[in-house]
């Protein structure tokens, strides 16, 4: 729910998309009861903070994952702009999922995604987003985006495909 994560074009969706639900999973009370005093409708659904023990289960509900981070992302407690240097753990957690997924088009995230196991998109175009949204009402077009996602996660980002590399590099035995 901080600033630069996208909340604000979820919540511009969600009122071009009436048919659509929208679940926003996080954030403090207080910024939960900031944006239910905006006004949102009743395609919203905030969940507010939930343990990270659980947040799979709200990713593995839904039938396509959104990460629409903005130009300028701050973290928690304000620690300026993230954007050019982040790596959210989220992105990893969506290709897991085996959920299609669409994401900000940033060049930050270009290590790990591309077209064809995400849909990329302007962080301030809202009709493209909605447009593929839209595209991925079509189960086989999700499927294959989320194959794809999944079979990359497998291959080159899980934590003991991560540990390898980084063995490979320094020269230490990469088993």
């Amino acid at each position: 729910m901080h600033p630069g994560r996208g909340v604000e074009l979820v919540l511009e969706l969600a009122s071009r998309m009436p048919d659509v639900d929208f679940h926003l999973v996080g954030g403090a009370e207080a910024e939960r009861e900031r944006i239910l005093r905006a006004g949102v409708g009743a395609n919203v659904f905030l969940h507010g903070f939930v343990s990270p023990s659980v947040t799979y289960r709200y990713r593995n509900a839904c039938d396509v994952l959104l990460a629409p981070y903005q130009g300028s992302i701050e973290v928690h407690g304000g620690g300026g702009n993230t954007a050019g240097y982040c790596s959210p753990l989220k992105i990893f957690e969506y290709m897991s999922a085996r959920k299609p997924m669409l994401i900000s088009d940033l060049p930050i995230f270009h290590e790990v995604l591309n077209s064809g196991n995400a849909v990329m998109l302007s962080p301030t175009d809202v009709k493209a987003w909605e447009d593929a949204l839209r595209l991925l009402e079509d189960e086989q077009v999700r499927e294959r985006y989320a194959a794809v996602a999944y079979e990359d996660f497998l291959s080159r980002h899980t934590w003991k495909e991560r540990a390898r590399k980084i063995l490979a590099s320094i020269g230490g035995d990469a088993r």
